[in-house]
C-alpha cells in the first residue's frame, strides 16, 4: 500500500508540471493507484483518506478533459465557402428542391447569425405555424 501511494504521489507531481493530455494522463494513473491502495488498506481513516484523494483527483480529471474537448473545439478549423457563383442551372435545382407540400422554403444566400434561432416572438414563441 504503501508503495502504491508514494506512485500516486509520483503521478501527482508529474500531474503539477505537466499540461494537456499528459495532466489527464497522470491524474487517472494516480486515482487508480489511490483506488487500489483504498482497497488494500486496513485502517477505515486510512481507507477514507485515500478514497478522498481519489474521487478529488477524479474531478480534476473531468476538468482537463472539459477543458481539451473546448479547447479542441476552439482550434477547428473554419467552413470552407464556394467563392464561386452558382450558375442559373445550379440555382433552379435548389429552387426546385426547396418546395415541399406547396411551400417554397427559399435556401439562404448567407448562413444565419447564431441569434437567429434564439430570437422569441411577441408572444414568446420562437417558430409558430401560421
Amino acid at each position: 500500500m504503501v508503495i502504491m501511494e508514494a506512485k500516486a504521489l509520483e503521478h501527482e507531481r508529474l500531474l503539477a508540471r505537466s499540461t494537456g493530455s499528459d495532466a489527464l494522463k497522470h491524474a487517472i494513473a494516480a486515482a487508480d493507484l489511490y483506488m487500489q491502495a483504498a482497497l488494500k488498506a486496513k485502517v477505515p481513516t486510512e481507507r477514507a483518506r485515500l478514497r478522498r484523494k481519489c474521487s478529488d483527483l477524479l474531478a480534476l480529471g473531468e476538468r482537463l478533459k472539459a477543458n481539451s474537448i473546448v479547447a479542441s473545439a476552439a482550434s477547428r478549423p473554419p467552413i470552407p465557402e464556394s467563392t464561386r457563383p452558382l450558375t442559373v442551372q445550379e440555382k433552379t435545382i435548389i429552387i426546385k428542391s426547396s418546395r415541399l407540400h406547396g411551400n417554397v422554403f427559399p435556401p439562404w444566400e448567407t448562413a444565419p447569425a447564431p441569434d437567429t434561432f434564439t430570437q422569441a416572438g411577441p408572444e414568446g414563441d420562437v417558430f409558430v405555424y401560421v
